[in-house]
């Protein structure tokens, strides 16, 4: 058991670097550009970037944010492109129980700022006693 804890362990800590990446995209793609953290060279105090730049200028930064547009001018085209078909017939009612178009999007979206989409299969009692075939996005900050 303590080689099996161990071993999650290490790839939890070898994903480390991935997950502060992501953070620090996903925070470009919503408008959050200057949240990074920076050291003040003049009083070695931690600061936000927009906190240093005002303390710089005197002006906050000013943002245009481009990459959000585009994330949702790609998932609006997927959407579209898949909102007329009807999913093959054995698995019509996992896509309608899971919502898989709309699930799918959200993976798209979360690909496009990261790089990574994770989805957990599985098949379970969540709900009337019955086992089905349930599809869940996992956010890369918990794989």
């Amino acid at each position: 058991m303590d080689r099996i804890l161990g071993a999650a362990y290490r790839a939890w800590k070898n994903g480390e670097e991935f997950r502060q990446r992501r953070r620090r995209l996903k925070n470009f793609t919503y408008g959050r550009q200057w949240e990074d953290m920076v050291t003040d060279p003049a009083t070695g105090r931690t600061m936000t970037e927009r906190a240093m730049a005002v303390r710089e200028t005197g002006r906050q930064p000013i943002t245009n944010n481009l990459i959000r547009r585009l994330v949702k001018t790609v998932i609006g085209r997927f959407r579209s492109e898949h909102a007329g078909k009807e999913p093959p017939e054995n698995l019509k009612k996992v896509y309608e129980r899971n919502r898989l178009t709309e699930l799918d999007c959200r993976l798209l979206e979360e690909f496009l700022i990261s790089g990574c989409a994770v989805q957990r299969v599985s098949r379970e009692c969540r709900e009337r006693g019955k086992i089905e075939t349930f599809v869940d996005n996992v956010s890369p900050d918990n794989f």
